[in-house]
């Protein structure tokens, strides 16, 4: 369950390169997808962390599978940043996913992309 407090002290988006426009649905293709975050009222050496997971890719995954997580620590109450996630050797999978993102591992925010062909 997701704190009140928490969660207004986050703001996400998705892009395909660092200075793109934000976007929900990637290519299969995309070299890579960054998300952008944007903290308020962080703790100076507090921590945000990105956890990716797959909700819908195919039979091949679990739903719910662990792609890949991040961390960062906080600079300062306002700290912005960015986290990447490179395109696998085969090509992203198609399908539904989410990033999960804590604040000192209290859930802040959820947001979901699409991946298509």
């Amino acid at each position: 369950m997701k704190s009140e407090a928490a969660s207004k002290r986050l703001s996400v988006t998705f892009v395909n390169d660092q200075f793109g426009k934000p976007s929900t649905t990637f290519s299969s293709d995309a070299p890579q997808i960054y998300v952008r975050w944007h903290g308020q009222r962080l703790r100076k050496g507090g921590k945000v962390k990105a956890v990716w997971i797959a909700e819908n890719i195919g039979e091949d995954f679990p739903q719910g599978y662990k792609v890949d997580e991040a961390s960062a620590t906080v600079e300062s109450q306002n700290a912005h940043g960015a986290f990447t996630l490179a395109r696998p050797e085969d090509g992203w999978a198609v399908g539904d996913y989410r990033v999960e993102f804590y604040v000192d591992d209290i859930l802040a925010e959820t947001a979901k992309l699409k991946i298509v062909k």
